[in-house]
């Protein structure tokens, strides 16, 4: 028996089409609970599904000849390079304020800025090289392939999540929040 409502065909009476036929016929339709799956197993499952198929279709989608593509990889890059928001914190300011006092969370605040400095000094030097490397002034490395990569499918690159805070957000929103975090 292979579900409850469901028995298998005497294979001494059954050729092949005949069980197929007969599957296709008789076969109750497949639910979770039929294989013992919770609901929301599931559902983890289907999203997680589509999230690779979007993910895939996203990947395989061209923009375009190779000049074009040049171009918008430069208008990416020099988005993010020239805007004025990403600025290095000035830690020392932070530091010589009389208002703080060595308190835990003032210990943290120093640390995050610390870190946001390591992380901006690194998206600079990133976005630089694949510039230079989108012009020809350097050759492409495998770390300026992936940069590019998920700058054209708009995700954080790993590069930059090794410095920065854990996140779900693709790269548009990400940069909005370090920007705003920066500014505070």
């Amino acid at each position: 028996m292979i579900s409850n409502n469901f028995t298998a065909p005497d294979p001494n009476k059954s050729e092949y089409d005949d069980y197929i036929k007969y599957v296709q016929e008789k076969l109750p339709v497949e639910t979770p609970e039929m294989i013992k799956i919770n609901n929301l197993a599931e559902i983890g499952y289907l999203t997680n599904t589509s999230n690779f198929i979007f993910e895939t279709i996203l990947n395989l989608s061209g923009s375009g000849s190779a000049g074009a593509k040049a171009e918008k990889i430069e208008d990416v890059i020099n988005t993010y390079i020239g805007n004025p928001g990403l600025k290095p914190v000035d830690v020392l300011a932070i530091r010589a304020r009389k208002d703080i006092t060595p308190y835990p969370f003032d210990v943290v605040l120093v640390q995050e800025a610390e870190q946001v400095n390591v992380l901006i000094d690194i998206m600079k030097t990133s976005l630089e090289d694949l510039l230079k490397g989108c012009r020809g002034e350097l050759g492409i490395t495998d770390a300026m392939e992936k940069l590019q990569v998920s700058l054209m499918t708009a995700k954080v690159p790993a590069a930059w999540q090794k410095y920065s805070y854990d996140t779900a957000k693709t790269l548009i929103p990400w940069f909005a929040d370090l920007l705003m975090r920066i500014d505070h």
